[in-house]
């Protein structure tokens, strides 16, 4: 048996092992999710107001009051729990009035909820910034979820709104 053979038979071994026991060679890596799948919490109450735009994302034109957005995170347990290594969230902040993020977690068997701290992005114009993941790790069982905070927009206008576009994760 020549190495190149040895090799090919290795790499099939692990492959079906891995297959049988749930788990392939890919398993790890990375995923993303729009703002579109996201839900903003109370969308016209009061004087916020997020509305999808054109290009997908989730924009406060309120002039007046912070809007928050609500963001399902997949369930990886197949997987791994407890595999979440990074967070990051996107979007634009023309004024750079400061956009807030954070992980939590709503509980499984009874009602109520946790959250980590927020972090908060001072960036005028486009921002990236990662979430602390520890709530979910101290609340493996749990469901995920997101919590964004758009701030108020400048003008009421698209050119002064703040704006989430999406998040994304490694695991």
């Amino acid at each position: 048996m020549n190495l190149l053979t040895s090799k090919t038979l290795l790499i099939t071994t692990v492959i079906i092992a891995g297959t049988l026991c749930g788990t392939t060679a890919s398993a790890w890596g990375w995923g993303r999710a729009a703002a579109a799948s996201c839900v903003a919490e109370k969308p016209y109450t009061g004087s916020a107001m997020v509305v999808t735009d054109n290009d997908g994302n989730l924009v406060n034109y309120s002039k007046l009051e912070t809007a928050y957005v609500t963001c399902a995170v997949p369930d990886l347990s197949d997987k791994q729990p407890n595999l979440f290594t990074w967070l990051g969230v996107y979007g634009e902040s023309p004024q750079g009035f400061g956009v807030t993020a954070r992980a939590c977690v709503k509980f499984w068997g009874y009602s109520g909820n946790r959250c980590g701290p927020w972090v908060i992005s001072y960036a005028k114009g486009n921002f990236g910034m990662s979430v602390d993941l520890t709530i979910w790790s101290t609340y493996s069982n749990d469901f995920k979820y997101l919590e964004i905070a758009l701030p108020l927009s400048s003008s009421g206008l698209r050119s002064g709104a703040s704006k989430f576009q999406g998040y994304a994760y490694n695991y």
